[in-house]
Protein backbone atom coordinates (compact mmCIF):
# COMPACT_ATOMS: atom_id res chain seq x y z
CA UNK A 1 0.00 0.00 0.00
CA UNK A 2 2.88 2.11 0.64
CA UNK A 3 3.81 2.08 -3.23
CA UNK A 4 0.23 3.34 -4.12
CA UNK A 5 0.25 6.41 -1.14
CA UNK A 6 3.49 7.46 -2.63
CA UNK A 7 1.93 7.71 -6.03
CA UNK A 8 -1.03 9.33 -4.87
CA UNK A 9 1.28 12.04 -2.97
CA UNK A 10 2.85 12.66 -6.20
CA UNK A 11 -0.37 12.89 -8.14
CA UNK A 12 -1.30 15.48 -5.34
CA UNK A 13 2.38 17.30 -5.87
CA UNK A 14 1.72 17.17 -9.65
CA UNK A 15 -2.00 18.44 -9.18
CA UNK A 16 -1.20 21.35 -6.54
CA UNK A 17 1.69 23.14 -9.00
CA UNK A 18 -0.53 23.01 -11.68
CA UNK A 19 -2.67 24.39 -10.03
CA UNK A 20 -0.22 27.23 -8.46
CA UNK A 21 0.94 27.42 -11.83
CA UNK A 22 -2.26 28.21 -13.17
CA UNK A 23 -2.39 30.92 -10.10
CA UNK A 24 0.39 32.65 -10.98
CA UNK A 25 0.35 32.49 -14.59
CA UNK A 26 -3.45 34.45 -14.36
CA UNK A 27 -1.84 36.92 -12.04
CA UNK A 28 1.09 37.71 -13.69
CA UNK A 29 -1.28 38.59 -16.97
CA UNK A 30 -3.33 40.73 -14.66
CA UNK A 31 -0.04 42.74 -13.82
CA UNK A 32 0.67 42.70 -17.18
CA UNK A 33 -2.94 44.06 -18.04
CA UNK A 34 -3.01 46.49 -15.79
CA UNK A 35 0.52 47.99 -16.27
CA UNK A 36 -0.58 48.63 -19.57
CA UNK A 37 -4.14 49.98 -19.06
CA UNK A 38 -5.73 52.93 -17.87
CA UNK A 39 -7.64 52.18 -14.71
CA UNK A 40 -10.28 54.01 -15.06
CA UNK A 41 -11.33 53.90 -18.50
CA UNK A 42 -9.42 50.50 -19.73
CA UNK A 43 -7.73 51.86 -22.70
CA UNK A 44 -3.83 52.15 -23.18
CA UNK A 45 -2.09 54.13 -20.49
CA UNK A 46 0.77 56.62 -21.61
CA UNK A 47 3.63 54.02 -21.30
CA UNK A 48 1.97 51.32 -23.59
CA UNK A 49 1.06 54.01 -26.04
CA UNK A 50 4.46 55.41 -25.90
CA UNK A 51 5.68 52.02 -26.60
CA UNK A 52 3.25 51.49 -29.60
CA UNK A 53 4.20 55.02 -30.79
CA UNK A 54 8.29 54.05 -30.56
CA UNK A 55 7.28 50.88 -32.48
CA UNK A 56 5.24 52.56 -34.90
CA UNK A 57 8.17 55.12 -35.54
CA UNK A 58 10.38 52.51 -36.12
CA UNK A 59 8.11 49.87 -38.29
CA UNK A 60 7.26 52.89 -40.82
CA UNK A 61 11.26 53.81 -40.65
CA UNK A 62 11.85 50.45 -42.37
CA UNK A 63 8.49 49.97 -44.50
CA UNK A 64 7.21 53.91 -45.52
CA UNK A 65 4.15 53.37 -44.17
CA UNK A 66 2.06 56.49 -43.44
CA UNK A 67 0.43 57.04 -40.03
CA UNK A 68 -1.25 59.96 -37.84
CA UNK A 69 -2.24 60.58 -34.23
CA UNK A 70 -4.75 62.53 -32.97
CA UNK A 71 -4.50 64.45 -29.60
CA UNK A 72 -8.09 64.97 -28.48
CA UNK A 73 -8.66 66.80 -25.21
CA UNK A 74 -11.65 67.23 -23.34
CA UNK A 75 -13.26 70.77 -23.26
CA UNK A 76 -14.17 72.32 -20.00
CA UNK A 77 -13.05 69.13 -18.19
CA UNK A 78 -13.17 71.17 -15.00
CA UNK A 79 -16.39 72.80 -15.26
CA UNK A 80 -17.67 69.20 -15.28
CA UNK A 81 -15.74 68.43 -12.13
CA UNK A 82 -16.63 71.75 -10.48
CA UNK A 83 -20.42 72.00 -11.03
CA UNK A 84 -20.91 67.62 -10.59
CA UNK A 85 -18.25 66.63 -8.73
CA UNK A 86 -15.28 64.07 -9.50
CA UNK A 87 -17.54 61.18 -9.61
CA UNK A 88 -19.11 62.85 -12.82
CA UNK A 89 -15.89 64.07 -13.87
CA UNK A 90 -14.81 60.14 -13.75
CA UNK A 91 -17.95 59.21 -15.89
CA UNK A 92 -17.45 61.63 -17.99
CA UNK A 93 -13.77 60.13 -19.11
CA UNK A 94 -15.36 56.53 -18.86
CA UNK A 95 -18.29 57.86 -21.43
CA UNK A 96 -15.26 59.75 -23.43
CA UNK A 97 -13.22 56.67 -23.74
CA UNK A 98 -15.79 54.00 -25.11
CA UNK A 99 -17.04 56.72 -27.22
CA UNK A 100 -13.89 57.29 -28.65
CA UNK A 101 -12.63 53.72 -28.47
CA UNK A 102 -15.99 52.55 -30.71
CA UNK A 103 -15.00 55.17 -33.03
CA UNK A 104 -11.67 54.22 -34.20
CA UNK A 105 -10.56 51.34 -36.16
CA UNK A 106 -9.55 47.85 -34.46
CA UNK A 107 -6.34 48.81 -35.62
CA UNK A 108 -5.62 51.66 -34.10
CA UNK A 109 -4.21 52.27 -30.37
CA UNK A 110 -5.98 54.96 -28.29
CA UNK A 111 -5.34 55.96 -24.82
CA UNK A 112 -5.75 58.12 -21.65
CA UNK A 113 -2.67 60.38 -22.22
CA UNK A 114 -3.18 62.60 -19.54
CA UNK A 115 -5.87 63.91 -17.38
CA UNK A 116 -8.75 64.61 -19.54
CA UNK A 117 -6.36 63.94 -22.63
CA UNK A 118 -6.24 61.01 -25.08
CA UNK A 119 -4.08 60.00 -28.15
CA UNK A 120 -5.60 57.73 -30.91
CA UNK A 121 -2.52 56.40 -33.05
CA UNK A 122 -3.69 55.70 -36.44
CA UNK A 123 -1.31 53.27 -38.64
CA UNK A 124 -1.63 53.17 -42.43
CA UNK A 125 -3.73 56.49 -42.13
CA UNK A 126 -2.83 59.81 -43.78
CA UNK A 127 -3.51 63.01 -42.82
CA UNK A 128 -6.38 63.39 -45.49
CA UNK A 129 -7.79 60.05 -43.73
CA UNK A 130 -7.39 61.23 -40.29
CA UNK A 131 -9.19 63.91 -40.23
CA UNK A 132 -12.79 63.02 -41.26
CA UNK A 133 -12.39 60.45 -38.33
CA UNK A 134 -11.13 63.30 -36.01
CA UNK A 135 -14.40 64.98 -37.58
CA UNK A 136 -16.51 61.72 -36.41
CA UNK A 137 -14.96 61.26 -33.14
CA UNK A 138 -15.95 64.76 -32.45
CA UNK A 139 -19.65 64.09 -33.67
CA UNK A 140 -19.86 61.14 -31.93
CA UNK A 141 -19.51 62.73 -28.43
CA UNK A 142 -21.31 65.58 -29.55
CA UNK A 143 -24.15 63.50 -29.99
CA UNK A 144 -23.91 61.33 -26.99
CA UNK A 145 -23.91 63.91 -23.66
CA UNK A 146 -23.29 62.02 -20.63
CA UNK A 147 -26.35 61.94 -17.86
CA UNK A 148 -25.88 63.36 -14.42
CA UNK A 149 -28.41 63.25 -12.12
CA UNK A 150 -30.71 63.32 -14.96
CA UNK A 151 -29.29 66.29 -16.65
CA UNK A 152 -27.50 66.04 -20.13
CA UNK A 153 -24.14 67.33 -19.65
CA UNK A 154 -22.76 67.52 -23.03
CA UNK A 155 -18.97 66.77 -24.22
CA UNK A 156 -16.79 68.17 -26.98
CA UNK A 157 -13.29 67.72 -27.36
CA UNK A 158 -10.54 69.60 -29.50
CA UNK A 159 -8.60 67.79 -31.65
CA UNK A 160 -5.43 67.75 -33.19
CA UNK A 161 -3.79 65.96 -35.77
CA UNK A 162 -0.41 65.40 -36.87
CA UNK A 163 0.83 62.92 -39.86
CA UNK A 164 4.08 61.60 -39.29
CA UNK A 165 6.89 63.81 -41.51
CA UNK A 166 9.80 61.27 -42.61
CA UNK A 167 12.08 59.09 -41.20
CA UNK A 168 13.76 62.23 -39.19
CA UNK A 169 11.09 63.10 -37.03
CA UNK A 170 10.63 60.93 -33.69
CA UNK A 171 7.79 60.59 -31.62
CA UNK A 172 8.16 63.67 -28.91
CA UNK A 173 8.03 66.09 -32.23
CA UNK A 174 5.04 64.62 -34.14
CA UNK A 175 2.70 65.10 -30.11
CA UNK A 176 4.27 68.47 -30.21
CA UNK A 177 2.68 69.04 -33.24
CA UNK A 178 -0.24 67.13 -33.02
CA UNK A 179 -0.74 69.30 -29.89
CA UNK A 180 0.04 72.71 -31.42
CA UNK A 181 -2.87 71.77 -34.18
CA UNK A 182 -5.70 71.63 -31.68
CA UNK A 183 -7.41 75.06 -32.11
CA UNK A 184 -8.57 76.66 -28.71
CA UNK A 185 -12.04 77.05 -28.23
CA UNK A 186 -14.18 79.80 -26.53
CA UNK A 187 -14.98 79.23 -23.28
CA UNK A 188 -18.63 77.34 -22.47
CA UNK A 189 -19.91 77.23 -18.87
CA UNK A 190 -22.33 74.74 -17.42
Amino acid sequence: WWKSAGVAAVIALAFHATLVALVVSRLVLELRHRSRHDGLTGLLNRRAMEEALHAQVQRSRRTGEAFTVLMLDLDYFKSINDRFGHAAGDSALRHAAALLKAGVREVDHLARFGGEEFLALLPGASLAAAQPLAERLRGCLDAEPLIVDSANVPLSVSIGVAQWADASEDASRLLVRADASMAPLSPRYY
